[in-house]
């Protein structure tokens, strides 16, 4: 067996998945909300920054808006019949600001109360990368980013047990992530190889997002328009 496979790493919870761990409570309950928060955060700081919002604003509303979904139990509503995870939780962001009143509220509310760890620097980044995009496109935009983020990770470690970093860093390289690779490159048959893989994970982390995993392949179509490139 190509040890490749061998050293995959077990299939990630994703949204629907996460979602049903949090409807149907138990031990796992808190984990599910945690990992929904650190998962999905970011585009939510990135949509509040180009909605004008301050960084100041922006960092406290993020904080007000996960315990607002916690607070309405809104994490166990979502219906994957109705379409894509994606699609849901902007909709709702948009409800949850549209009501400055509410908002108001939920920051006095939420001020103190620190449900998931946020890195704003790295968020920040995020903001300036979208140039002029307009808040929903800067949302898809730090979307796509986080997806193939968690793509990229599984298989840097399923391309490291197998003992093929020349091949990772020969395929950072080719699509810009690096520039330059120490020793000689892959080649082109394992690197070919590698980015078929890593479009197969960046299916699998979406897959469980949509209404149905037929609709995966045009999400991650949207994402990688999303991202200024083609799937």
């Amino acid at each position: 067996m190509d040890p490749m496979i061998e050293g995959r790493a077990s299939f990630p919870p994703t949204a629907w998945t996460l979602l049903a761990g949090i409807a149907g409570g138990g031990s796992g309950r808190a984990r599910a909300i945690a990992d929904v928060g650190k998962r999905y955060w970011t585009p939510v700081y990135v949509y509040l920054r180009r909605k004008g919002r301050t960084a100041e604003d922006a960092q406290d509303l993020v904080q007000s808006f996960f315990v607002h979904l916690l607070e309405k139990d809104l994490l166990t509503r979502p219906d994957r019949s109705k379409g894509r995870f994606r699609s849901w939780l902007r909709a709702v962001l948009e409800h949850f600001l549209a009501n400055e009143a509410r908002i108001r509220g939920a920051q006095k509310k939420g001020r103190g109360k620190k449900i998931i760890a946020l890195d704003f620097e790295v968020a920040e980044q995020a903001v300036r990368a979208g140039g002029d995009l307009g808040a929903g496109d800067a949302f898809d935009r730090a979307w796509a980013h986080e997806v193939l983020a968690r793509a990229f990770a599984r298989l840097s470690k399923e391309l490291e047990a197998a003992g093929k970093q020349p091949v990772l860093a020969t395929l950072k390289k080719r699509m810009g992530l690096l520039s330059s690779v120490e020793g000689p490159e892959a080649n082109d048959v394992a690197v070919h190889r590698a980015r078929k893989r890593l479009r197969a994970l960046i299916l699998e982390e979406v897959g469980d997002s949509v209404k149905d995993p037929s609709d995966a392949t045009e999400e991650v179509a949207e994402l990688f328009r999303a991202l200024g490139g083609n799937a």
